[in-house]
């Protein structure tokens, strides 16, 4: 950076250093089976994807491509254990965008998911339910299925258990009709999870078979090894 300063050409490189630092969190490898090397690379250049965020914030113009990176993390913020960080940085982007921003919706159920995650359920929840009113209104059917199982589980453990079965169900429903097949197999997981709380072992298993059977077609050896767990448990 130092060297950098004063040649006039320091945003284009910081962009081309963005750029790559992009393209590897962009990977989105954390349900395959090359999980335990992308969080690796992640980490080990932590410092290179801060440096790549802060630019995106302090350039005017520069926060939508930002904040796609901070919620292309929101695994590894998780997984590291960087739930303050994720969480300030994608609140750092949200200050920044404007509501027409197609990355606002996105940063909404990712900063939601870490304030959950990070047992903050108050703010997860008024962040999760902006998400949703949003995506409703712009018919952007994918952030409606995020913002929809993740406050499932928050009113689910609120105690509203119908609500939460309900939302959960939307949840599949868009998840499925969006192609998504991450957010379909954490849709059959909760929905399971729900009946074997509920003590109903038979809906339990299946909704595990199901989702069972998605990850091995997709490959999702995290959510695979859940699966595994709940059938066990039932």
């Amino acid at each position: 950076l130092t060297k950098l300063r004063g040649r006039g050409n320091e945003r284009a490189l910081r962009r081309r250093h963005r750029a790559y630092y992009a393209a590897l969190a962009a990977r989105q490898e954390a349900f395959g089976p090359r999980r335990v090397e992308w969080i690796a690379a992640l980490d080990a250049d932590h410092e290179n994807l801060r440096a790549a965020l802060e630019f995106s914030l302090s350039e005017p113009g520069e926060a939508a491509a930002g904040a796609k990176i901070a919620c292309d993390l929101w695994r590894y913020w998780e997984t590291n254990g960087h739930l303050t960080e994720g969480r300030r940085v994608l609140a750092e982007f949200l200050d920044r965008l404007d509501r027409a921003c197609p990355a606002r919706l996105r940063a909404l159920w990712s900063a939601g998911f870490l304030a959950q995650f990070q047992g903050d359920i108050p703010a997860a929840t008024r962040l999760l339910e902006t998400c949703l009113s949003e995506a409703r209104q712009a018919g952007d059917v994918s952030a409606e299925a995020w913002a929809s199982s993740f406050l499932g589980w928050d009113v689910y453990y609120d105690g509203d258990i119908d609500q939460g079965h309900a939302l959960a169900r939307t949840a599949l429903r868009l998840h499925r009709e969006a192609g998504d097949h991450v957010g379909v197999v954490m849709a059959l997981m909760q929905i399971g999870y729900i009946h074997l709380c509920a003590g109903e072992a038979e809906p339990a298993a299946d909704w595990f078979a199901q989702c069972a059977a998605v990850c091995a077609s997709s490959g999702n050896v995290w959510y695979h090894a859940y699966t595994q767990w709940g059938l066990a448990v039932v």
